[in-house]
C-alpha cells in the first residue's frame, strides 16, 4: 500500500505488460509481495518465457512463485549494517525487515538455480517436446536479482546508461558460451546448404541457436538449464527495468527501445515497445514486455531520471548509474556486495531522518567487457544453501494463465494482411 511506503525498505513499483501473439508460445509471470516465510521480507517477481518447438516447456516454467524458511545470517562483519542496526531512530520493524532481505537475498542464487534444473526435470517427466527460454526477475527491496537461460533479456535503464543485467546465451552473441558447449562435446555450427554455412550458429545435435534452455531434450547435456543469475542494487533515484523476448530484441536494438518510451510511465512504455517492434519488422514472432518502474517516491510518475524522452544522460541520471553495483553472485566472491546494499540503506535513512548517520561514498564498481561488475558479488560459497523446507519455485502447470484483474496490461492489436 502507498501508505506503507518508505525508501527504508526499497523502492516504489510500478509494473506493465504488453504482447502481440503470432505463434501463441510466449508465457509471462508477475507476481507481487510474495512473503518470505521466517521473517517479514517479501518479493516481486517478473518473468517471461519464449517457447519453441511448441508452448508446452514455456507454460511450464510459467507460474506462481513461493518463498518460505529465509535463513539467517552474519551481518557482524558489515560495518554498515551494524552501524544502522545499532541507530535509534530506525524502527524495529524495519531493522528486522532488513535482515530477512539479506537473508533472502544471500540465498536467492541458489534457490533459482535449483528452480530452473528442478523445472526441466519435471517437465522431462511428461513431455520431452518443445524448449523455452526463462528469464526471472526478482525485486527484493533495493536489490535486483536476474535468473536467466536464452535470449530473452533484461535491460536496466538509469537515464545515463542502459545496462544489460541478465545473460544472453544466443550462440552468435556469446563466445563464452560456444567453448562451454564445445567442452561439453556438443559441436557448434551453422547449417549447411549446398555444402556452404547458413543461418546462425547452432549446437549439434538439436540445432538450438541457444546454448542454454529449459527443456530442448534433443539438444542433449551441452545445452543446460542451469541459470546466469546477476544481482543488482538499484539507483537510489530510481530505474526502469524492461523485460522482453526477442520478438522485440531482435527488431529495436536495446538503447533504442529504452530511450524511445523514456518519458512515458510504465502502462504506456510496455505497449509503445511493441508497437515500435511491429514497426520495424512486423509480426515475425511473438512479442512479450515486461515494464517495471523503480520509483523513490510513490507519487512519481516515473523514475525521475527518466522524465523526458532521447538519448544521453538526462538530469540526475549519471548521479544516479554511478551507484549502481551488478554482480554475478554464483560465479564470485568478494565482501563488497553486501555492503553495497547497506550503503543505500544508509542514504535511505539519511533521507528520512535527516543526517543522523556519516555519509557514505558509493562502493567502486570495476565493470567488465560485458558490462557487469568483476569484483562486486557476496560470498556464495558462505551463503545458505536453502530456503529450509520451501524455496523459490515456477509451479509446472500446462493451464493458461489469466491475467490478474488488477495489474496493468495490454494486448496489441494486429490486423491480418
Amino acid at each position: 500500500m502507498t501508505s506503507a511506503y518508505t525508501p527504508i525498505r526499497g523502492p516504489f513499483l510500478k509494473h506493465a505488460f504488453a504482447k502481440s501473439v503470432d505463434k501463441g508460445e510466449d508465457a509471462w509471470v508477475q507476481q507481487r509481495d510474495l512473503p518470505c516465510a521466517g521473517g517479514p521480507a517479501s518479493l516481486d517477481v517478473f518473468g517471461i518465457f519464449d517457447g519453441h518447438g511448441g508452448k508446452q516447456a514455456a507454460a511450464s516454467g510459467r507460474g506462481g512463485a513461493g518463498v518460505g524458511g529465509s535463513p539467517g545470517m552474519d551481518l557482524g562483519d558489515l560495518e554498515e549494517a551494524a552501524e544502522l542496526l545499532s541507530c535509534e531512530q530506525v524502527p524495529e520493524g524495519d531493522k528486522a525487515l532488513w535482515v530477512s532481505q539479506d537473508a533472502a537475498a544471500v540465498a536467492l542464487p541458489g534457490a533459482l538455480s535449483r528452480a530452473f534444473c528442478g523445472v526441466q526435470e519435471q517437465f522431462f517427466e511428461t513431455s520431452k517436446v518443445s524448449g523455452t527460454t526463462a528469464t526471472a526477475a526478482v525485486v527484493l527491496g533495493w536489490e535486483l536479482l536476474v535468473a536467466n537461460v536464452g535470449d530473452s533479456c533484461a535491460y536496466l535503464d538509469t537515464g545515463a546508461e542502459v545496462l544489460l543485467v541478465s545473460g544472453n546465451h544466443r550462440l552468435d552473441d556469446n563466445k563464452a558460451e560456444r567453448a562451454r558447449a564445445e567442452a561439453a562435446g556438443a559441436e557448434v555450427a551453422a547449417s549447411v546448404l549446398e555444402g556452404k554455412p547458413v543461418g546462425p550458429l547452432r549446437v549439434w545435435p538439436g540445432g538450438l541457436a541457444m546454448s542454454r534452455s529449459l527443456g530442448d531434450f534433443s539438444a542433449g547435456a551441452a545445452v543446460t538449464p542451469e541459470p546466469e543469475v546477476r544481482a543488482v542494487v538499484l539507483p537510489a533515484a530510481g530505474a526502469r527495468l524492461i523485460l522482453a523476448s526477442d520478438g522485440l530484441w531482435d527488431a529495436v536494438a536495446p538503447k533504442t527501445a529504452a530511450h524511445h518510451v523514456r518519458g512515458l510511465p510504465a502502462s504506456k512504455a510496455a505497449m509503445e515497445l511493441v508497437q515500435l517492434a511491429l514497426k520495424a519488422r512486423g509480426l515475425r514472432d511473438d512479442i512479450t514486455v515486461i515494464v517495471v518502474d523503480a520509483l523513490p517516491d510513490p507519487s512519481a510518475r516515473l523514475p525521475p531520471p527518466l522524465q523526458r524522452r532521447g538519448s544521453g544522460p538526462i538530469g540526475a541520471g549519471a548521479e544516479a548509474a554511478a551507484g549502481v553495483v551488478i554482480g554475478r553472485p554464483l560465479e564470485l566472491i568478494g565482501g563488497t556486495w553486501r555492503s553495497a546494499v547497506w550503503d543505500r540503506r544508509m542514504g535511505a535513512v539519511q533521507h528520512t531522518y535527516g543526517a543522523l548517520l556519516p555519509p557514505q561514498s558509493p562502493s567502486p564498481v570495476a565493470q567488465d567487457s560485458s558490462g557487469m561488475s568483476d569484483g562486486t558479488a557476496f560470498d556464495s560459497d558462505a551463503a545458505p544453501s536453502s530456503f529450509n523446507s520451501a524455496e523459490l519455485a515456477f509451479a509446472c502447470t500446462m493451464d493458461e494463465q489469466p491475467a490478474p484483474a488488477d495489474e496493468e496490461w495490454e494486448t496489441v492489436p494486429v490486423k491480418s494482411v
